[in-house]
């Protein structure tokens, strides 16, 4: 009779956080069990992340893993299509502080601010996006990983029809500057994918970009760029 057994001693089930199935109209319950899965994986097998990327499906199609292996041994990429800062915080638990990460990369809020026009006014958004902003950071300061916040990048007209795209360019710089400011209040260091990326009509340049709002590789180039820049004269943890 063949022996199936393994030739090893497998470790305990870790006690795994997790924020399980929040049954709203976004893409996290998609994802959770892989994401459960990759995070006992990397307890059983006692790793620590250097760094962690987290956010929406702008960071989800960006390599990090590979294209920051000089800087970092170990660099986990937790960020999900269609997501949104007002999520963020029901798994920063799971997929960020049980890996016990060096270093957090978060950029997130195009999806916040993605369908809204026609429903809420613009103070609104901006309220509410700083509050949700701002209970992210609550929970993230006191763990004392070293934290480097995105700005929300700038979109190009090809999606959305004239009046809403307007009141997107009014709105993003003024998004982006509450949120230079909440940064600045909890001492994280910010990468200003925005300024990087929009052109002199406030818009995501057209070689940056494949639908407006999603990046080509000369776009994530500029974001790779924009990380070293701002990690040269603000050292990860190590």
């Amino acid at each position: 009779m063949a022996d199936n057994s393994p030739r090893f001693k497998l470790p305990s089930e870790p006690t795994l956080v997790s924020p399980g199935r929040l049954r709203e109209p976004i893409l996290q319950d998609d994802h959770r069990d892989r994401f459960d899965r990759h995070n006992a994986l990397l307890l059983m097998e006692g790793v620590r992340p250097d760094a962690i990327f987290i956010g929406d499906s702008l960071t989800a199609d960006w390599p990090v893993e590979y294209l920051f292996a000089d800087l970092f041994s170990v660099v986990v990429n937790r960020a999900l299509g269609g997501d949104a800062v007002k999520y963020l915080h029901y798994r920063l638990d799971a997929d960020v502080f049980q890996l016990h990460p060096r270093n957090l990369f978060l950029m997130a809020g195009t999806n916040d601010i993605a369908f809204r026009f026609g429903y809420d006014t613009d103070d609104q958004i901006y309220a509410e996006m700083l509050a949700n902003y701002r209970r992210c950071f609550d929970q993230i300061h006191p763990t004392g990983i070293r934290t480097y916040i995105g700005t929300i990048p700038p979109v190009r007209q090809f999606l959305l029809h004239d009046v809403l795209f307007a009141r997107k360019l009014v709105l993003l710089p003024r998004l982006n500057d509450g949120l230079r400011a909440l940064v600045a209040e909890y001492g994280f260091t910010l990468i200003d994918y925005y300024a990087a990326l929009v052109d002199n009509d406030k818009q995501l340049m057209s070689s940056f970009t494949t639908d407006g709002c999603h990046f080509s590789a000369r776009g994530y180039y500029v974001l790779n760029r924009e990380v070293r820049r701002v990690l040269h004269d603000n050292p990860p943890a190590r």
